[in-house]
């Protein structure tokens, strides 16, 4: 409920203040530590720091980037994490009051089996088209969550390019978005026909 509930931006400014001002757990802000440019300095091929780290196994990078990429990507998928845990459970709830559910527990399957073996997978499909959905919504709270943590991404990219009226990078970011939602819509559908045979019939 907290997660739906709370604005992105209150929840990424409370991680902030809390788990890495007052605690010291994690960053604050930024992508990586600069003081490792001097010590383990990062040779560019993608202009991802994380996947350029990776390849060229800049370990250092890579442990400093997933430190500082931690409380942001927290705060982003705080939202869906709550959608998809409620509809998670009303789908659930709604199986586990069908025919063959009481069928199962007759047939002396206890809740749990009921559950995870017959119950789960006709209620995943409700939730993977939902999925799309709080995906959309995630892209835009990245706009706002990269403001807040300082990390350079397609949202920071895609606000410097409106302030600097720049209408081909403006027009790459919209393209690059929708291209990424349609992708993802049709992950969706796909997984959808996979673990649920009635949309494969339809």
């Amino acid at each position: 409920m907290a997660g739906v509930s709370v604005p992105v931006f209150l929840l990424a400014l409370f991680a902030q203040n809390v788990f890495a001002t007052k605690l010291g757990w994690l960053p604050v802000a930024g992508e990586y530590d600069p003081s490792l440019d001097g010590t383990s300095p990062l040779h560019l091929y993608t202009n991802i720091t994380a996947v350029d780290a990776l390849i060229t196994g800049n370990w250092p990078i890579l442990g400093s980037t997933l430190a500082h990429l931690a409380l942001p990507a927290a705060a982003i998928a705080a939202y869906p994490t709550g959608v998809v845990a409620q509809m998670t459970r009303a789908a659930l709830i709604e199986e586990s009051t069908q025919n063959h559910a009481r069928l199962e527990r007759a047939l002396g399957f206890t809740r749990w089996q009921v559950l995870t073996r017959f119950s789960l997978r006709p209620a995943l499909s409700p939730v993977l088209a939902l999925l799309a959905l709080v995906f959309a919504f995630s892209l835009v709270n990245a706009f706002l969550v990269e403001a807040i943590f300082n990390w350079p991404g397609l949202g920071r990219y895609a606000a410097d390019s409106i302030r600097s009226s720049d209408a081909p990078a403006i027009a790459g970011v919209t393209i690059a978005i929708a291209f990424t939602y349609v992708v993802v819509n049709l992950l969706v559908d796909l997984a959808q026909a996979a673990i649920d045979p009635r949309v494969r019939i339809r």
